[in-house]
């Protein structure tokens, strides 16, 4: 990790500005609610997710169905494995 990427998520402190400045956190690839396919072992996309809970900073998310049940368990699975419904 660059010493740039640290620092978006950190307080910076210089002697040129009296205040504190806050860098934007990591973005994710998707957002709560999106409907997903989820990659195979064979590297085929299967199912209808929703996107549960996101952890950009991980690259992961959870996943459920549209009723709001947990899929997988609740694992976290990498958002490279996922892609938009239909795409």
């Amino acid at each position: 990790m660059s010493s740039e990427e640290n620092n978006k998520n950190t307080f910076v402190f210089s002697d040129e500005e009296s205040r504190p400045q806050i860098y934007s956190s990591t973005t994710a690839l998707f957002s709560t609610g999106e409907e997903v396919e989820l990659m195979n072992s064979e590297g085929s996309f299967q199912g209808t997710y929703f996107v549960e809970l996101v952890f950009p900073k991980d690259g992961q998310c959870t996943l459920c169905f549209k009723n709001g049940r947990r899929a997988l368990n609740g694992k976290r699975v990498q958002m490279d494995s996922i892609r938009l419904k239909g795409t």
